[in-house]
């Protein structure tokens, strides 16, 4: 829980305060010291700033109830001849799921944010069911267990979904006017269309991801080695550097799409050279 609590309090202490001051004197034109910002900031402050971290912080949390439960509850035993849980049954799951999201966006619409801590509650029903999906197919050797006949059906699904559904969702529901609140929640069709439909492309790619990369990406090379061990520093650190770089340039005038494929991979690459050699500080290796 330390690789998870401690990343999340540096970036709410040190991370937060930072990005938000370099963004107040350079859009907003703050000539006050550091100190008086931060005393403004202080006395303003009503949410935790986890910016990107608000899944780090749910993951947080999941796990503290996880280890609550294990501490009063029996041992689980490992099961790892546990017949994995056919197409129909991952289907009516995704569709309850997507009932229950519904309902909870009556009240909570899409991108409704819990303010003292930062959570998007409105998402939390499938973020609570896929960590406890998670605990139970490790124990239950379900990621090894999904055939690849299951994975090209969930491939189809979800190519469907994206390719077809999405695009005519888009245009009934009224996006394309610009009438997006009925999308967010509340008792409207679109809500509960996209409610539906998240959940079956969720668990589509989730799925055809673990066929996919068990079938042709099983291997690593030492490029993706080196990638793979930095990739949890680079996901804690991306957002103070996305935005010092997203500064620097700000000034360049470029069709936005072009100055995306120009800046992206050098904020990728900025954020791995970074990561590679942060890792090296004393203690921080040894917790990330």
């Amino acid at each position: 829980m330390f690789s998870l609590g401690l990343p999340l309090l540096f970036y709410v202490v040190i991370f937060d305060p930072f990005i938000v001051y370099l963004l107040r004197i350079t859009l907003e034109g703050f000539k006050g010291s550091f100190g008086e910002f931060l005393s403004q900031f202080i006395q303003n402050y009503s949410s935790l700033g986890v910016g990107p971290l608000w899944f780090i912080e749910a993951l947080l949390i999941f796990t503290l109830f996880y280890v609550l439960i294990r501490s009063i509850s029996k041992p689980v035993a490992s099961d790892p001849n546990s017949k994995m849980p056919t197409n129909l049954i991952v289907a009516c799951f995704a569709l309850l799921l997507g009932v229950a999201t519904f309902l909870l966006r009556i009240w909570l619409p899409a991108g409704w944010i819990l303010v003292p801590l930062g959570l998007p509650i409105s998402s939390f029903p499938q973020y609570i069911s896929l960590f406890v999906l998670g605990t139970m197919a490790y124990y239950r050797n379900w990621f090894l267990g999904i055939s690849d006949s299951m994975g090209k059906v969930w491939l189809w699904i979800s190519v469907v979904l994206i390719l077809v559904v999405f695009p005519i969702l888009f245009i009934l529901g009224g996006v394309m006017d610009g009438n997006t609140e009925p999308v967010m929640g509340g008792l409207h069709w679109q809500s509960f269309a996209f409610s539906i439909w998240e959940q079956f492309v969720c668990f589509g790619l989730v799925i055809t991801s673990l066929v996919l990369f068990r079938q042709r990406f099983n291997h690593q090379g030492s490029l993706a080695q080196i990638m793979s061990t930095n990739a949890y520093m680079v996901y804690l650190i991306h957002a103070p550097i996305l935005v010092i770089v997203s500064l620097l340039f700000r000034g360049v005038v470029i069709h936005p799409l072009l100055k995306f494929l120009i800046f992206a991979p050098i904020n990728i690459a900025i954020c791995f050279i970074v990561s590679h050699y942060f890792r090296k500080l004393p203690l921080v290796n040894k917790i990330f």
